[in-house]
């Protein structure tokens, strides 16, 4: 029984439906889970949150476009709602999801009461293939199935053209038939445009605006320096970003063919240079893979030495893998890295942590960034968070 459930095939609706304004729009998004050797899609932003933060679960970076669940119970014209099962019997290597659609299969898989099906309410909602083909202006997602063999559970996987869904059949799933129509998707195809690595790079000029959440803005641009220079005693290549206040720091990297390190940064303002320099600095590869974490453990050393004395730093820089993205100064398909760094100052006995997410175009730079800030003072104890966005406005090719 549990293996005819897993074959369900999605029934075509009658009739075309048309896209309305009011719909809340939601990315889904699909995850390879390496211990398992299995996928797994989410249109929950929280869920999405912390897959990015769990062990074991990476972006593959294919995604498509639906709305909320709520949005088609509001307007049932902008699609129907599709549920979710976690799936977990007796029957070995079983533990997976399976989606279904309201109308259809949510309800009566609900009524049957399966044992090991766990109901996990509504995930989405999107249009559905008629006769078997999606309406023109929509993206197909297909779906193919692997059954439960050789240690590995049974796994649906969904694929954002025909490329991919016959690619999948060559890793053992058995194609099934187009699942949802989407508004627009993103393809594993796309994942072989560049290589990801850097944050930055050169002949490009790009202007920044950021607001955070007590309503501070700033503005700055970021460039290359026009000619490499030497930091610590070491050769360094600066990018530079020079602020509307005056204020400019230049990040001071090491580039070879392969990798790239951050020495450290030098502040100019209205207090004179400062230098941070970075001990050890870490290095980072130019060609990631999806998944890949540095470690982060180093000392800051301040010149000259600052009030504050110098902090200690722990933390990890992940690719989390390729997204979809349209920004202010266009549509790319970027980069997603992450980091965590971790800063103990023992002489004021302060702590500070601060989360950033980045989403560099290849061959532009960073074109928008997510930072949230955390300070907590060990005399009190209390803790402050302020959270930031970051949006490039401009792009100029130097």
């Amino acid at each position: 029984m549990f293996k005819k459930l897993w074959r369900i095939i999605f029934l075509p609706l009658l009739g075309g439906v048309t896209m309305t304004v009011s719909a809340q729009a939601v990315t889904v998004v699909e995850y390879y889970n390496q211990p398992l050797d299995a996928y797994f899609i989410t249109g929950r932003v929280a869920e999405q949150q912390s897959l990015d933060a769990a062990v074991g679960f990476q972006r593959t970076g294919m995604t498509f476009q639906a709305v909320t669940a709520a949005s088609a119970v509001s307007n049932p014209a902008v699609g129907t709602r599709i549920c979710r099962f976690y799936v977990s019997t007796t029957t070995p290597y079983s533990n997976s999801h399976f989606y279904g659609r309201e109308g259809t299969d949510c309800e009566s898989l609900r009524a049957q009461n399966f044992p090991g099906f766990n109901w996990e309410d509504y995930d989405f909602a999107l249009r559905q293939p008629v006769g078997g083909a999606c309406p023109s202006g929509t993206t197909t997602i297909y779906r193919s199935f692997r059954p439960a063999a050789g240690g590995k559970s049974a796994n649906h996987r969904y694929s954002a053209s025909a490329q991919s869904y016959a690619a999948s059949a060559t890793a053992g799933y058995i194609a099934e038939q187009p699942a949802f129509c989407a508004t627009a998707a993103t393809d594993l195809m796309l994942l072989t445009v560049a290589d990801c690595g850097p944050l930055y790079y050169s002949g490009v000029r790009i202007g920044y605006q950021s607001l955070n959440s007590q309503g501070a803005a700033d503005t700055w641009w970021s460039y290359k320096g026009a000619a490499p220079t030497t930091f610590n005693g070491k050769a360094a290549q600066p990018f530079i970003e020079q602020h509307i206040s005056g204020l400019a720091t230049s990040l001071m990297l090491d580039e070879t063919a392969d990798t790239w390190a951050d020495l450290g940064a030098r502040t100019q303002g209205g207090v004179g240079t400062v230098d941070s320099v970075y001990l050890p600095s870490a290095t980072y590869l130019r060609r990631m893979i999806v998944g890949q974490v540095f470690v982060i453990n180093r000392y800051v050393a301040f010149s000259p030495n600052q009030s504050s004395g110098s902090p200690t730093q722990t933390g990890e820089f992940t690719f989390l893998g390729r997204e979809l993205l349209t920004a202010q100064t266009g549509t790319y398909v970027t980069c997603k890295f992450s980091a965590r760094i971790a800063s103990q100052y023992d002489a004021i006995a302060r702590s500070e942590l601060k989360r950033t997410t980045w989403w560099v175009a290849p061959g532009v730079g960073i074109v928008k960034s997510q930072i949230e800030d955390s300070v907590i003072d060990d005399f009190g104890p209390s803790m402050s968070t302020i959270r930031t966005e970051v949006n490039a406005v401009s792009v100029q090719r130097l």
